[in-house]
């Protein structure tokens, strides 16, 4: 996962992933079958992962504002070895975008998992005053996971934790509710 997450699916070779895996050439293609169908199993692993941890930290989160907080302000948390890689899923989508369905099926379901808890999140912001009503859940999640993406493609392009969570925050204000009066 982490040679195709550094390097992207073109750019990884065989002879990179046998070594970083310590096994031989053979040993690859018996398990996985080929290239690709290891980038896919790597693909939906990450996937799955990244969307439990992001969910993990949800529900540390006192208030539905909060969780969507911590969702866009963590390319800012991330160290920075960690930062330079972007988000594996985005990398995939900027190299294939929609030319590849399996591709996008290995993230299919956890990122359907995704939209589900956001839109949940989206709707109890908005029940407890945090969230505008007149925001629609359905376009604030596309909204959420844009501004993400955008900022995971920043992080990787070396933007500061300081710009990065600048960013996430003018996000956060297009949500809120009018609370002034």
């Amino acid at each position: 996962m982490q040679v195709f997450w550094e390097h992207g699916y073109e750019p990884t070779s065989t002879d990179m992933l046998t070594e970083a895996m310590g096994i031989g050439r053979q040993s690859l293609y018996d398990t996985f079958g080929d290239k690709r169908k290891l980038y896919l199993e790597a693909l939906s692993l990450y996937s799955a992962q990244s969307v439990s941890q992001l969910i993990a930290q949800f529900r540390a989160e006192a208030s539905s504002l909060q969780a969507l907080r911590a969702l866009l302000s963590s390319p800012a948390r991330l160290p920075p070895d960690r930062r330079k890689l972007g988000c594996m899923g985005v990398n995939a989508i900027g190299e294939f975008g929609q030319s590849a369905d399996d591709v996008l099926q290995a993230m299919g379901h956890s990122g359907s998992v995704l939209d589900l808890v956001l839109e949940n999140l989206v709707r109890e912001g908005i029940s407890a005053g945090e969230i505008s009503t007149g925001i629609k859940p359905e376009s604030a999640v596309r909204f959420l996971l844009s501004v993400r993406s955008g900022l995971m493609i920043a992080a990787r392009g070396g933007a500061t934790p300081e710009h990065l969570q600048e960013a996430a925050e003018v996000a956060l204000n297009a949500l809120r509710a009018n609370v002034s009066g």
